[in-house]
């Protein structure tokens, strides 16, 4: 009910929820195709809301925190992947 209440208000809300499905939710909200490219970052688990005037990009610097995951823009998709080691200290996206 919480999650369908969120919805009507152009609220995203997520509780242990794996960064798979976040993606699969940011695609049907900002019309974007995500691609993640790490096996390991599809199970990142995250907990969080975010409103309505919050961006696809808003979004994900929220999510990456802890400077684990760096995305690029490509056309109308976005391709989520590993931080390089060298990449560890920014958040620098390419």
């Amino acid at each position: 009910v919480g999650r369908s209440i969120d919805w009507i208000n152009g609220k995203l809300s997520f509780d242990n929820t794996s960064l798979e499905e976040v993606v699969r939710r940011l695609e049907r909200r900002f019309n974007v195709r995500i691609c993640i490219e790490s096996k390991r970052l599809k199970q990142l688990r995250f907990t969080g809301n975010f409103n309505r005037n919050q961006t696809n990009e808003d979004i994900l610097k929220e999510l990456d925190i802890e400077n684990q995951f760096a995305w690029r823009h490509i056309y109308n998709q976005i391709i989520i992947s590993e931080r390089s080691v060298n990449n560890q200290k920014g958040k620098t996206n390419y």
